[in-house]
């Protein structure tokens, strides 16, 4: 008997056992009457051969619906905070090295400057406002850091200096640079000082041993501008 009539009985049996069966060849199990399943394995694999091999990956399937940006307002109002301190912490540190390169002094929490040029007050006040200044306020209220400002800065220069204390708006009410009242705690001033209406401006007095005195507003002095 020929290699094609062993084939073709083999076809045929297999058909006729599928035949009883009447369920597809992938899906036949035990339950096809008495059949033995080992022969019927035998078969099958006779017929369909073992698995080839992997066909190539088939192309990409259609986009998701799954969204590109999260829409979440609280993670954004965080996102923005962090951002907002990662600059601010860097423009910090850009301006520390800056102004101490410019020369400028750290006492307590602000930086001082000493500009040994002679100038009117008003004049003094729009110097101290271009370096992005005031004349010295906020930390001359502060006694400690005071006596640090005159034995550190105002002392050595040995001349008259302006720092940021006038009644121009209204005379007798004397107004810190940084828009602070004056008052008897605040304010350090020399004995019987302020003592005329015609000298509105303050300074620091080498004559009343560093204290503040009133004079007039077109003196030329030194002056200290604060950051």
């Amino acid at each position: 008997m020929t290699s094609f009539s062993v084939i073709t009985i083999v076809v045929l049996l297999i058909h006729f056992i599928l035949g009883l069966c009447d369920i597809p060849l992938d899906t036949c199990t035990l339950s096809c009457g008495n059949k033995d399943s080992t022969v019927r394995d035998a078969l099958v694999h006779q017929m369909v051969g073992p698995p080839g091999k992997r066909g190539p990956a088939g192309p990409p399937g259609p986009p998701g619906n799954a969204q590109s940006t999260c829409n979440c307002p609280k993670f954004r109002e965080l996102e923005n905070r962090i951002d907002a301190l990662e600059k601010a912490l860097v423009n910090k540190e850009f301006g520390r090295e800056r102004l101490i390169k410019e020369g400028w002094t750290k006492i307590g929490a602000h930086y001082y400057k000493l500009f040994k040029t002679k100038l009117p007050y008003k004049a003094a006040k729009t110097k101290c406002e271009s370096n992005g200044a005031r004349l010295a306020s906020t930390g001359y209220r502060d006694s400690s850091v005071r006596r640090d400002l005159v034995d550190r800065l105002i002392k050595p220069s040995n001349y008259n200096t302006w720092i940021g204390l006038d009644d121009l708006e209204n005379v007798g009410k004397y107004i810190w640079s940084d828009g602070v009242s004056s008052t008897s705690e605040n304010t350090e001033w020399g004995q019987n000082e302020p003592s005329s209406k015609n000298e509105r401006c303050a300074h620091s007095y080498s004559l009343k041993n560093w204290l503040l005195n009133d004079a007039s507003c077109s003196s030329d002095f030194y002056f200290l501008c604060e950051i």
